[in-house]
């Protein structure tokens, strides 16, 4: 029912939105120390690169983030990865999460963005339910601070690894364009 809820305040435009200067890193760093627990049941390492910071919804990109980090466990392999990457330019930061789980099958990769879209849940280790809303609501917020979002996959087998890419990219607001090129 909150995802459900969330979605739908994305979909108005009515939720007020609490637009700060975020530190993406330490955000990642955040939501990395939020799954420990269940790194560890199997055996995943994670790990993030890069810095960033954002004028955006700290809350929405925690949950944006969450939902990817989310996905990359729940469809992980035992003894896998989850890697995040920031980089920032004068125009835009870009974020993407990787794993190194059963992959995403070409067709359904078009899909996955679509609300209640659920690939083959026998496929994961997971026992958690899942609403099919995590992805539909990461591409919600992505679009509410003018970015866009893609996914890249390749599907493990004969024994070979699957890989699975989101990567999203949100403009940085024109008036903090110079505090970029300050940093640099």
């Amino acid at each position: 029912i909150n995802d459900m809820l969330k979605l739908s305040k994305l979909d108005s435009g009515t939720k007020a939105r609490n637009v700060t200067e975020v530190d993406l890193g330490a955000l990642c760093d955040g939501v990395i120390k939020r799954f420990e627990v269940q790194a560890d049941e199997m055996k995943l390492e994670f790990s993030r690169e890069g810095e960033a910071s954002l004028e955006c919804d700290e809350k929405e990109m925690y949950a944006m983030v969450s939902n990817l980090v989310s996905n990359a466990v729940k469809y992980n392999k035992k003894g896998g990865s989850v890697r995040i990457e920031l980089a920032q330019t004068e125009n835009a930061v870009s974020l993407s999460v990787e794993d190194t789980g059963v992959g995403i099958a070409p067709e359904y990769r078009d899909r996955v963005f679509e609300r209640f879209f659920k690939i083959d849940t026998a496929r994961t280790r997971s026992r958690s339910l899942s609403t099919g809303l995590g992805l539909a609501t990461v591409h919600k917020i992505v679009e509410a601070h003018g970015g866009s979002v893609a996914v890249r996959s390749r599907q493990a087998e004969n024994g070979r690894r699957g890989e699975t890419v989101v990567s999203l990219r949100l403009p940085v607001a024109e008036e903090n364009r110079h505090n970029v090129k300050e940093k640099a």
